[in-house]
């Protein structure tokens, strides 16, 4: 708990301490004299800022000044154009040479990172070339001439820039030669377009052809599934086993000094220890029963119950002591068996003193474990605290970075 305590003092410390370094700050930038803005770059945006003007009368004027972004001057926008033609007559090209010679699809930017300008494409055969710069089908052999213009846009400012083409087919590669040749196989194949059945070559340029459906098999993607599914039950169950491992030793561990409290009082009473056993058992049972818990279970009563059951079925006192002791699974069970076994063996008369003393440290292991839990809680409430430590320095730092 000290611990825990000292984390949040320390982390109150230090976003008090920030908060007084934003502050001071914030106060020496809103009492020095400004006489000068900066404005945004060329390619950026003008921005809003509230400023707060004082009169020789000590008048306090708050305005907000909407500050644009720089702009170029006129001979500056003049040679800015100048230099994006000259880019792009180099760019546009692509893979081809020289615009003369135009057999592959060509690269029109929309946009350059060296300059603020945009860039729009028309073609005045776009059956040829697109404003994409992508090659038609329908291309003579010969050659077509064509007229691409880039109009090239700065705010209000504008210019033409237009380049003639001569364009040639596009120069398809192995596999889109082959893909075209059954295209215009299929396209003749079905000339007729009243027919139902629509037909596939089985010949192509004197080479046989084979026409298959594509294989979009599930089989893969639902096996992924299955095994995911698997795995995050079986995760998920293992996570149970441990929770519910975990849960018992807790309850367990609680219900221990009770368990030695009863058996202590019945003894007192002139009960042996069997008899004992029988009255915490039978007392169990009405418990479950009168709490209508379809689930109701006290582990450490349900092995206390087994071990009575055992003796009544005919198992020796001795042998079902030591299992309550390994079936429990705790050191302070197996203590107490040892406690049992011993006063049956040797006849120990000071059974009841041995039993008070373990039932007075088991309260003292009580208090530990309820200290810690509180201990854990705590530290499960440090997060959100953080979280909303975090949120004070965003709502405190996000301003003062946007100010700069």
């Amino acid at each position: 708990m000290k611990k825990v305590k000292r984390q949040i003092i320390i982390v109150l410390a230090v976003g008090l301490a920030l908060a007084v370094v934003v502050g001071v700050w914030e106060y020496q930038k809103a009492h020095t004299p400004i006489t000068s803005l900066e404005r945004g770059s060329y390619d950026g945006a003008e921005y809003q800022e509230s400023l707060t003007a004082k009169t020789p009368k000590g008048e306090e004027v708050d305005v907000t000044v909407l500050v644009p972004k720089q702009e170029y001057k006129q001979s500056e926008i003049v040679e800015i154009f100048e230099a994006v033609n000259e880019k792009l007559s180099i760019e546009m090209l692509g893979d081809n040479k020289t615009p003369e010679n135009i057999r592959s699809n060509m690269d029109l930017p929309t946009r350059l990172s060296d300059w603020p300008v945009r860039i729009d494409w028309r073609s005045n055969r776009p059956e040829i070339v697109d404003w994409q710069g992508e090659i038609g089908e329908q291309v003579s052999e010969n050659g077509e001439e064509v007229r691409l213009t880039a109009t090239i846009s700065y705010q209000e400012e504008r210019t033409e820039k237009t380049w003639v083409l001569k364009v040639f087919p596009r120069i398809l590669s192995e596999e889109e030669s082959r893909k075209q040749e059954l295209t215009d196989a299929v396209a003749i194949q079905n000339v007729d377009t009243t027919s139902k059945i629509y037909n596939l070559p089985t010949e192509v340029d004197g080479e046989k052809i084979i026409w298959f459906l594509p294989n979009d098999s599930k089989v893969p993607m639902i096996v992924a599934i299955v095994i995911v599914l698997a795995a995050v039950i079986l995760v998920g169950s293992k996570q149970e086993e441990v929770k519910a491992a975990q849960e018992r030793r807790i309850q367990m561990q609680i219900d221990y000094p009770e368990i030695l409290s009863k058996l202590i009082l019945l003894m007192n009473a002139g009960m042996s220890m069997r008899m004992s056993f029988a009255k915490l058992a039978s007392d169990y049972k009405k418990q479950k029963v009168a709490s209508k818990q379809k689930n109701y279970c006290r582990y450490a009563y349900e092995e206390f119950l087994t071990t009575y059951q055992e003796m009544e079925h005919g198992v020796l006192e001795v042998k079902a002591y030591e299992r309550l002791g390994n079936r429990c699974g705790l050191a302070m069970y197996k203590i107490f068996s040892v406690l049992l076994i011993q006063n049956l063996r040797k006849g120990n008369q000071k059974l009841l003193e041995a039993m008070e003393r373990e039932m007075a440290n088991a309260f003292e292991e009580r208090k530990r474990r309820a200290k810690i839990l509180g201990d854990q809680i705590s530290t499960k409430l440090l997060l959100p605290m953080m979280m909303m430590l975090m949120i004070v320095f965003v709502l405190l730092m996000v301003p003062a970075f946007l100010s700069f």
